[in-house]
């Protein structure tokens, strides 16, 4: 089973927050009086991003999506293909980022893909709850019209008691051959809020 690369990144992501060199696509950056503008040119997306968030380097990237690597070949027991490409990620000064990729995905090869994408939310749940087998995971999946472009959406929000740790939420979609994941976890409510409004009011068109 080909497994989502883009999901062991925003699994570390999360796991960081909670136990307390990626080729780029083509982007222009520009500051305005909300943050800063992101433009790529490869999906032709537009997205404002909080000015108290700072973009992770590529040393950065690497050690995180390798430790997820570790973590989802764990549960899995089969290593993930990478073949996905950074577009950014983005940390405030807690525990709460924001994180774009694509990676090439061919229905003609790689099988159905909302069936693939299931499969591997089910192995980031797995290793979710193994992971914290003393926290409460909970999961849900459904889509969401982003700029009037229909997304897969996957989330989880981890508790403790009565207490909610961390949520995260990835998005994702099909351009012709290449997936597209948007991916925010956050532990803060209000940065969580601020990043889900930046990704709703963002523009591919």
């Amino acid at each position: 089973m080909k497994i989502h690369y883009a999901a062991c990144l925003l699994l570390i992501l999360s796991c960081i927050g909670c136990r307390e060199s990626a080729e780029r696509s083509e982007t222009t950056a520009a500051r305005n009086n909300e943050g800063k503008e992101f433009y790529s040119k490869e999906f032709n997306w537009r997205i404002i991003i909080p000015d108290d968030f700072k973009e992770l380097s590529d040393d950065e990237i690497d050690t995180l999506q390798g430790i997820g690597k570790s973590a989802i070949e764990e549960t899995a027991g089969e290593e993930p293909e990478n073949r996905s490409k950074s577009i950014f990620v983005f940390k405030d000064a807690g525990n709460d980022y924001f994180e774009a990729n694509h990676q090439p995905f061919d229905s003609t090869k790689d099988g159905d893909y909302e069936e693939s994408f299931r499969s591997a939310n089910a192995i980031l749940y797995e290793t979710y709850s193994s992971r914290m087998p003393d926290m409460q995971i909970d999961s849900a999946s459904s889509t969401e019209m982003i700029d009037g472009l229909l997304f897969q959406k996957f989330s989880i929000v981890v508790r403790k008691g009565n207490d909610k740790i961390m949520t995260s939420r990835l998005y994702s979609r099909l351009f012709d051959k290449k997936e597209f994941s948007a991916n925010i976890s956050f532990k803060d409510e209000a940065q969580g809020r601020k990043l889900t409004e930046a990704w709703e009011r963002s523009s591919f068109h």
